[in-house]
């Protein structure tokens, strides 16, 4: 008889085996007992498998939200880049576009006015520290550029919207928009219009 193991054999070939009844019950019961325990481990490692998956994608989501956050708080916006930091100079210029800012080289620039006056950067300083963000984008170019320079030295290039009466202001280089209220924009603007004469627009 061609020779071969229990776990290859059928019910069927197991019949024929010529075995007392007792041999043929035990041998089924040693099957259905190995089904049984295969059955068992594959039911346990279901659930391990599953908890290992689980905790992985844990894992990854708590790296993900600490760096996220991490990244967030790492970047200053206008409002806490001026935080207890004192406006030192400041260069006004009719803007050209959103994206571009005419650079503050030197005093001489016909384009650009210089502007040390102590009143006048409390005032800004005082502008952007009560801004608010904005919902709104404003429709049209910038009207003016305003770099300021702060003790450090460190440098903020602000785009400055006058529309409809309202003034908007952003960070070159950031997303957020701010929006300043009547009472602060008309002191503004009032000082604005007045140097005017001083400026070229840029060609």
């Amino acid at each position: 008889m061609k020779r071969s193991s229990e776990c290859e054999l059928s019910f069927q070939d197991l019949n024929e085996i010529p075995r007392s009844s007792r041999q043929k019950q035990q041998t089924f019961q040693k099957i259905m007992l190995e089904k049984r325990r295969e059955t068992e481990t594959k039911r346990l490692l279901l659930p391990k498998i599953l908890t290992g998956i689980v905790s992985l994608a844990a894992c990854f989501l708590f790296v993900f939200i600490i760096f996220t956050e991490t990244n967030l708080n790492s970047g200053a916006n206008l409002k806490t880049s001026i935080e207890g930091k004192e406006i030192v100079q400041m260069g006004l210029a009719f803007s050209k576009s959103e994206t571009s800012f005419i650079p503050v080289k030197e005093e001489r620039q016909k384009n650009i006015y210089i502007i040390n006056d102590d009143n006048w950067s409390k005032m800004v300083f005082d502008m952007i520290k009560n801004a608010e963000k904005s919902t709104i984008k404003p429709v049209f170019d910038p009207s003016y550029d305003l770099m300021l320079t702060l003790e450090g030295p460190e440098i903020l290039k602000i785009k400055v919207w006058e529309e409809e009466g309202d003034l908007y202001i952003k960070e070159l280089s950031e997303d957020e928009y701010y929006y300043v209220s009547k009472e602060k924009s008309e002191v503004f603007f009032k000082y604005v219009n007045s140097l005017h004469h001083n400026i070229e627009k840029p060609k």
